[in-house]
């Protein structure tokens, strides 16, 4: 926790010494303790550190519903993009085989020009039309 974005709020000492404090109990008295024990002890010690450090914390919150929010507005772009981009692309047309066999390699030659261009998804989707 002292290194990172937030690391400024914190104190290394009052770190280290809230943390010392923490595993004396661990090798005394919690090494008898039942697990009802520990869980008391484990919410003490993140109420202890809220306490000592509430701009770290607060500020670790807000970072944390930013990039919530960021992750939000991407994924409801990358629907829209989705929603946008898909198209009707299929051909209904009943073909004879010497008919379909130059349309099949057409879409082959297509996806593998998209592919070599980094466009993954419409080459695969180019290679599935070719089948």
């Amino acid at each position: 926790a002292t290194t990172g974005r937030h690391k400024d709020l914190l104190k290394p000492s009052e770190v280290n010494a809230t943390l010392d404090t923490i595993e004396e109990w661990l090798w005394g008295d919690g090494e008898e303790a039942s697990a009802e024990v520990f869980r008391e002890k484990l919410a003490s010690c993140k109420m202890a550190m809220l306490e000592t450090f509430p701009a770290f914390f607060e500020e670790r919150h807000l970072f944390q519903k930013q990039r919530e929010i960021e992750d939000a507005e991407e994924e409801e772009k990358r629907r829209a993009d989705m929603v946008f981009n898909e198209k009707d692309d299929h051909d209904n047309r009943v073909l004879k085989f010497a008919g379909r066999f130059p349309m099949a390699e057409k879409n082959k030659n297509e996806g593998t020009e998209l592919f070599k261009g980094g466009n993954f998804r419409p080459a695969a989707e180019r290679y599935i039309k070719a089948l």
